[in-house]
């Protein structure tokens, strides 16, 4: 996993999004935040507050 999860519970995750990494789906061939999150949390649904655009690194909030 490229992303880097820092605090997990029940509602909500804090992530780490390296530079370079699209938020959401660009391509087929590209792995994003979402997918990637998606597989950990074994769901089919993910809930943004918001993004962080692919060349730009940071935090943010998942519900």
């Amino acid at each position: 996993m490229r992303c880097r999860i820092l605090f997990e519970d029940e509602h909500l995750l804090v992530v780490y999004k390296p530079a370079g990494m699209p938020t959401q789906s660009a391509s087929v061939m590209q792995t994003d935040v979402v997918s990637e999150l998606k597989t950990y949390l074994k769901t089919t649904y993910i809930g943004l507050v918001h993004r962080l655009d692919q060349p730009v690194e940071g935090l943010f909030v998942v519900g």
